[in-house]
């Protein structure tokens, strides 16, 4: 975010200082539709996967972030630099976004063992990812609580 601030506040300056306030709208204009143009472009496969969680479809969704997954794992220095190359404010890699994402599209349709494998991959890869590290916990709580109940 600070990157985006950072630009945009450069567009503002150059347009104060050439004493051109239409440049700057021009700026802001370019910036929003590079932004949105690289969204549907570049990161389609995990907004086709976040759709279709919204729809109740984790079937497609899994699918999508699978893609999405292959994608950024293809290209590690696109995610790496994803706010100054993809325009995004996000603190979380696409990469573990699509981890986190199949983990929970695969407890959403009942494999909670392949779901809890899901998150443990995320957070090899990300130690410090909360999202996974949330849903562990969570996992490892029910199964707690079940294996105290069947005692």
């Amino acid at each position: 975010m600070v990157f985006h601030l950072a630009l945009l506040g450069g567009a503002f300056a150059m347009a104060s200082y050439f004493h051109r306030p239409r440049y700057a709208l021009y700026a802001v204009l370019a910036f929003v539709v590079l932004r949105q143009f690289l969204a549907l472009t570049l990161t389609a496969e995990h907004r086709a996967g976040i759709r279709a969680v919204k729809q109740g479809d984790f079937k497609r969704a899994l699918d999508r972030f699978e893609h999405s997954l292959e994608y950024f794992t293809q290209r590690p220095s696109l995610d790496r630099y994803r706010a100054i190359l993809l325009l995004s404010a996000s603190a979380w890699s696409f990469t573990e976004m699509a981890l986190v994402n199949i983990a929970f599209c695969h407890g959403q349709l009942g494999d909670g063992a392949t779901s809890k494998a899901w998150y443990e991959r995320a957070l090899r890869e990300f130690p410090e990812s909360v999202l996974a590290t949330t849903a562990l916990n969570m996992i490892n709580a029910a199964e707690q609580n079940r294996a105290e109940r069947a005692r």
